[in-house]
């Protein structure tokens, strides 16, 4: 579980690194003053909420960096290079969210009825077909609580048929998150 210090610390670096890019500058964190957590490598997600609608987000679920790298990378992604561009306007109405990935686990199955027997909203999915992958964290269940909305979005987001995961067995990981926003302290 996360610390409310560590959750302050990453949340203030992905807002202060969109600030600063607004500025047409890079955000330097002063390293001394970082959790030892924020050295580690895992994978993160920082989403973008406005009038409690997601408007962007950017992520990663195999950590190539450290922590707190990502989650500055993440958040400028998130809110310059989507379709979506943040502007100073648009800063002071955004809620970050971060959400800490936990370690990818095969999700084995045998079926259709198998594979809905095994979801849950407490779980995000990766599905990797070939050339299509698509990642749908915890906090999409919001979206679609549906498990088989869930899973059609999820393939048709990777470019694939709806159905496709009724029809044939697809290569796909789960995992958890720990998420927190800039809002869960009001």
């Amino acid at each position: 579980m996360v610390s409310k210090d560590m959750k302050r610390e990453l949340l203030r670096i992905a807002r202060l690194s969109i600030e600063s890019k607004l500025d047409y500058k890079d955000f330097v964190p002063d390293y001394t003053e970082l959790s030892d957590a924020c050295f580690e490598k895992r994978g993160v997600f920082v989403v973008l909420i406005q009038d409690n609608f997601m408007k962007s987000m950017s992520g990663i679920t195999e950590p190539n960096k450290e922590l707190y790298q990502l989650v500055q990378e993440c958040a400028v992604n998130a809110a310059f290079y989507t379709k979506i561009k943040v502007t100073k306007l648009d800063l002071p109405k955004i809620v970050i969210e971060i959400s800490l990935v936990g370690n990818l686990k095969k999700l084995d199955y045998s079926g259709a009825d198998d594979l809905q027997s095994k979801i849950n909203s407490k779980i995000g999915l990766v599905l990797k077909e070939g050339m299509h992958k698509q990642v749908f964290l915890p906090t999409m269940w919001r979206m679609y609580p549906d498990k088989r909305v869930f899973l059609d979005k999820l393939c048709s987001e990777a470019g694939l048929q709806d159905a496709t995961w009724m029809r044939k067995p697809l290569d796909l990981q789960y995992f958890t998150t720990e998420s927190f926003a800039e809002d869960d302290e009001k």
